[in-house]
């Protein structure tokens, strides 16, 4: 993972990016050595993220995110962009 630092926080240097590519290769420009390249060659990260609702939520409410999500999932051309930047979503 890298974080590109937002404006105003132009002082600040990168240690490492969190990826296990070289930073250009991601078209963020060279931002920093890799972990491995820093010298921690079998640094591995994962990352999950996932959907959340209020406690009470109605049922039908969740079914319909849980329906749109499995849709954008199964569309080839979003299947591609996870894939460009190394997301593999759990269904």
């Amino acid at each position: 993972m890298t974080a590109i630092p937002g404006k105003g926080y132009d002082s600040l240097d990168t240690l490492v990016t969190l990826t296990q590519e070289a930073p250009g290769a991601m078209n963020f420009g060279a931002l920093g050595a890799t972990t491995a390249e820093a010298g921690y060659p079998d640094t591995r990260y994962v990352f999950w993220a996932g959907m959340f609702a209020p406690a009470g939520t109605p049922q039908e409410i969740i079914d319909s995110l849980n329906s749109a999500v499995l849709e954008a999932l199964a569309d080839d051309a979003n299947a591609e962009r996870l894939a460009n930047i190394h997301v593999q979503p759990c269904r």
